[in-house]
């Protein structure tokens, strides 16, 4: 027998329109506590429902994910202007579209050439800390934004300028920071106005769509011998520009998640001097003073638990969510078709039900016997289910070599001793970057 819908705020509109977009991360925590595991609530004519328990979560998001539908929740039908920059690529594509472009991917991410694209992960780290002086103060969120640019379009695309690197990292900024308003419900139609935000919506997108196609363009002229994504892409022959410029900045925008977890990375180091020691003391040990390399991946244990546990505290995706395409049971309550069903990575991540002072920077919460005591649905940073990142080993491989790299020769501190506000976009990042000063290591 099923119950009516489950628990959940009752607020009414305007208050739940308004509490979700004042403080959406205070909105689910607040709401979770409250009435539980699962949570329903109306917002912008939709019914939400919130699924904060690994056991549900395994659920919904494997045992049911044949009744989900589509990812990127439509309001009104229309798509938002984060749908209309990435296009028809994997992460915006749904059902067989889907399923196809992931085959048809997968091969560029098998793990040799994976290990192999760490060579250029660690040049590209080095070649951007060449540009530092000691004491300077930078922004660690754009300098990681231009990093992780630079390291996707070498390793995935075969070819991009430095100057290019900073226009995609420049125009992924502006998709950011105009966040608030991509998930308008009238975005569609608002593109084509003569406002300012959409102005420079605008010009992000030709921006990157003048780099891709170049790429493009390029490539076709020139493919003997190329085994990276875009190569793989091409050679069955049978898709347009426009479907290989989708596929390509779907998989720029996954980079930029990479990035963000490496801001991350990088401010927690510098906030905890004990966990940073530990960090450099395995690089001096494994690595004798020399560059890293892939080879040393299995011997970087504690370098990878500091990245696992950044990826904890700020997962880049911070939420996701799906449409019932056919109505099924969670527990006690059923879930109507239509409705929309979501996970918060950051709620779960910080849950002290399955993490032990939940707030807390402990990359030892990541050694063999924590890690066995914990369900592997309390930790999502890469997504759940047949929806969860095709690049997760990409992103494993650039966060240790990259952290490695840069931690080798440098150390980090902030500008300011303040509280790092969340904007909370397509992408988590710190909101009006994250200035700091960047000293080189004597030792």
């Amino acid at each position: 027998m099923t119950l009516p819908r489950p628990p959940g705020p009752r607020l009414g509109f305007p208050g739940v329109h308004y509490s979700l977009y004042a403080d959406p991360i205070g909105f689910l925590t607040r709401a979770a506590r409250r009435f539980g595991d699962l949570t329903c609530f109306n917002a912008l004519g939709q019914t939400f429902y919130l699924v904060n328990h690994p056991d549900w979560i395994r659920q919904v998001f494997i045992t049911e994910q044949a009744n989900l539908g589509r990812r990127f929740i439509r309001i009104f039908g229309r798509r938002n202007w984060l749908e209309l920059f990435l296009g028809e690529g994997l992460i915006t594509s749904n059902g067989d579209r889907h399923r196809s472009q992931r085959a048809r991917a997968q091969p560029a991410f098998h793990h040799d050439g994976i290990c192999a694209w760490g060579k250029i992960m660690v040049e590209s780290a080095i070649a951007l800390c060449r540009r530092w002086q000691d004491g300077q103060i930078i922004d660690l969120d754009v300098e990681m934004s231009r990093l992780g640019a630079m390291i996707t379009g070498r390793a995935l695309f075969g070819a991009l300028t430095e100057d290019e690197a900073e226009q995609i990292a420049g125009a992924s900024r502006t998709i950011h920071d105009l966040s608030g308003r991509l998930s308008m419900p009238f975005a569609e139609w608002l593109q084509g106005l003569p406002l300012r935000s959409a102005r420079r919506f605008r010009q992000a997108r030709s921006r990157v769509d003048a780099i891709v196609f170049r790429i493009i363009r390029e490539r076709q002229r020139t493919s003997a011998g190329a085994d990276d994504l875009l190569a793989v892409l091409m050679r069955k022959g049978d898709q347009s520009d426009r479907e290989l410029r989708d596929q390509l900045v779907n998989f720029s925008a996954g980079g930029e998640t990479t990035s963000a977890a490496l801001t991350w990375t990088f401010y927690l180091l510098s906030q905890h001097e004990q966990v940073r020691e530990k960090l450099h003391a395995e690089l001096d040990e494994v690595l004798g003073g020399r560059l890293p390399a892939p080879e040393d991946l299995g011997g970087l244990q504690y370098t990878r638990k500091a990245f696992a546990e950044a990826l904890r505290l700020y997962p880049p995706i911070w939420i996701e969510g799906r449409r019932v395409a056919r109505s099924f049971s969670v527990g006690d309550y059923r879930l109507p078709a239509d409705a929309v069903v979501v996970v918060s990575q950051y709620l779960v991540h910080r849950d002290a039900r399955f993490y032990p002072q939940p707030h807390r920077f402990e990359p030892e919460r990541w050694g063999p016997e924590e890690m066995a005591t914990r369900s592997r649905f309390v930790y999502l940073p890469f997504g759940v289910g047949s929806r969860q990142c095709i690049g997760e080993d990409f992103a494993w491989t650039e966060g240790v070599m990259v952290t490695a790299a840069i931690s080798q020769q440098w150390r980090m501190r902030p500008v300011v001793d303040r509280p790092i506000e969340l904007q909370l976009g397509a992408t988590l990042r710190p909101k009006k970057g994250l200035p700091m000063i960047v000293e080189r290591r004597r030792s």
